[in-house]
């Protein structure tokens, strides 16, 4: 018999459009010292022509990966960037 009393695993696959919002979801989710994983896509990678304009485009991602290392630095919280690989390598 297995103990069902250990932490409990949440994974949470969403986009960056909805900061305040994750962040609550997160804080709900780790209660308990329970381990939160954020798939975190980049919304600017995924609009129509978010690439057009590539200085606004590039000061969009840095704010999404610093709301992503924010995430990160909470406890029992992993947060990875998901996105396609074409686009992401074009704001590297």
């Amino acid at each position: 018999m297995t103990d069902a009393r250990g932490s409990i695993w949440t994974v949470i696959c969403t986009d960056d459009s909805r900061p305040a919002e994750l962040r609550e979801t997160v804080s709900l989710a780790r209660q308990g010292g329970n381990e939160v994983l954020v798939l975190l896509a980049p919304s600017v990678l995924y609009e129509p022509g978010g690439l057009a304009d590539i200085e606004q485009a590039y000061d969009r991602y840095v704010e999404f990966e610093e709301f992503r290392r924010e995430l990160a630095r909470i406890d029992n919280v992993t947060a990875l960037e998901v996105g396609p690989t074409d686009r992401l390598s074009a704001c590297h």
